[in-house]
């Protein structure tokens, strides 16, 4: 620090009337001084001795130090500008400011040339995880090409699209379809074909998809679509169908025929007047309403809306989370199906009780509208919303692996001091939508049910937890034999 000991000579003339500015900033500077001596700790420093005896009270010290200095040197500049309000007791003020610092200053420089920074304690070593250390399931081990269901904007999707349609051309669908496969023999030019099935016969050309490779993760996202013009590949069928994958290396003449199948259901409306009626080709995603998730992140990912932020949080969240520092938060994500849009909220409870901060907005990480006639030649309107909803429960906490407790301006209800069982009720539109239900053990983790492995494949941090649907709006659903993403059967809810 540069030292300031030069006494400034101060001369009480008196003058023609000054600027206001000019006094009013000298005035705002006198009292921050007065403020600064006032709040600084007198057991450090009573005005004639320093009593440090730590590196924290020192850098406490030093940076009074600094900003007092840099306050008193504009006040005697102020000082200096001033043509008129130069009273005796002005000037005694700036003195004393003045006399205070010269005492501090050298018994400060003295002291810290004592004192050395103590060494920060080596942080624990921690061991990134590998990719088999954090997914779970049945795919997990795989050497083979296989699919994985991870939640959120980049799980397993499929949507139908339609072509407009023409007398001689009548109205077609093809799909978009996402998915991700994990294999270890990833190659640049290796290919996925995507067949689609009605039944037991095929339907049009395959489409061939390209890779991106989670690089060095043995994981590729695949998304596939038609062309709107290769009317080949397109088809004018509704209910339910399916397609299967064969993962194609090219260079070593490899093939996994069939490695996986997904199924997903054609909902044909119509659209046009009653007179010259168009079908519309839409997707029925009530496969989706079963599984209900908890996820632990170590922040709000955004549901990994788009394939930038997921790879992001892949590579350097999500693979880590088992073994990061950081402490972490739950996300609870679950599909609803209603007509329309409103406000959801989900309310979490400890022990029959709201747990402070517990409580969450829904923000949507995916949503589908559909809209459109049932019959082809009378009225009515059917309208229906898919929504995977996502609450961030930032109330929630793990603590981390090394034992970190992040700081909150609300206090945060810590899951390893209050294991057992929980419940989260989903609530908008006035009405109870879901109850969700999970147990936290004694590590303070979500426990996983025991048929998790056999049904889903995804990061060890995602956990299938009971949901009790209450109310779907107007909509009907028939809770039947379901399937993941993955083709998996699921004809008895897990857990």
């Amino acid at each position: 620090m540069r030292t300031f000991l030069v006494f400034v000579a101060i001369f009480s003339t008196l003058g023609l009337a000054a600027p206001k500015p000019a006094e009013a900033q000298m005035a705002q500077l006198e009292k921050s001084l007065d403020r600064m001596r006032a709040r600084l700790d007198k057991k450090l420093f009573d005005g004639k001795t320093l009593n440090v005896t730590n590196w924290k009270e020192m850098m406490v010290v030093e940076s009074f130090a600094r900003t007092y200095q840099g306050h008193l040197q504009a006040g005697i500049k102020a000082w200096k500008s001033l043509t008129t309000g130069k009273t005796k007791d002005r000037l005694a003020k700036l003195q004393e400011a003045q006399a205070y610092f010269k005492v501090l200053y050298p018994l400060y420089a003295a002291k810290r040339k004592t004192m050395k920074k103590p060494v920060a304690a080596a942080k624990p070593v921690i061991k990134k995880a590998g990719f088999a250390e954090v997914v779970t399931g049945p795919n997990a081990a795989a050497t083979k090409p296989a699919l994985i269901d991870f939640y959120g904007g980049q799980e397993t999707q499929i949507q139908v699209w339609g072509s407009p349609g023409s007398s001689n051309n009548p109205s077609v669908w093809s799909i978009r379809l996402n998915f991700a496969v994990k294999y270890d023999g990833f190659a640049a030019a290796d290919v996925v074909n995507v067949q689609i099935y009605k039944g037991s016969k095929k339907r049009g050309a395959p489409i061939v998809c390209k890779p991106t490779i989670l690089k060095p993760w043995p994981v590729a996202l695949f998304e596939c679509r038609s062309e709107f013009r290769d009317r080949k590949k397109m088809h004018k069928t509704d209910g339910a169908h399916s397609v299967r994958l064969s993962y194609k290396n090219l260079v070593q003449g490899k093939t996994f025929k069939d490695f996986a199948t997904i199924r997903f259901n054609v909902l044909k409306l119509w659209g046009g007047s009653t007179t010259k009626p168009s079908p519309m080709w839409r997707t029925n995603r009530d496969i989706h309403l079963g599984p209900t998730t908890i996820e632990e992140l170590n922040s709000n990912t955004g549901g990994y809306r788009s394939r930038s932020s997921f790879i992001a949080e892949f590579q350097k969240t999500a693979l880590s989370a088992m073994d990061g520092t950081r402490s972490r938060q739950l996300v609870l994500r679950t599909w609803i199906k209603r007509e329309k849009y409103f406000q959801t909220q989900a309310t979490c409870l400890y022990k029959g009780k709201p747990i402070g901060w517990g409580a969450a907005n829904a923000g949507n990480a995916i949503d589908f509208d559909v809209s459109g006639r049932k019959s082809k030649k009378k009225r009515g309107d059917y309208k229906a919303r898919w929504d995977q909803l996502e609450f961030d429960l930032k109330g929630l906490k793990i603590v981390g692996e090394d034992g970190s407790r992040a700081g909150w301006s609300k206090p945060p209800h810590w899951l390893d001091q209050n294991p057992g069982d929980y419940k989260c009720v989903i609530t908008g539109n006035g009405k109870v939508i879901k109850e969700v239900y999970f147990t936290v053990g004694s590590d303070g983790h979500v426990v996983k049910p025991d048929c998790q492995d056999k049904v889903l494949t995804t990061f060890k941090t995602v956990k299938l937890v009971k949901a009790k649907n209450k109310k779907w709006g107007e909509m009907k659903w028939k809770n039947g034999g379901l399937s993941f993403g993955g083709g998996v059967k699921w004809k008895k809810s897990c857990p």
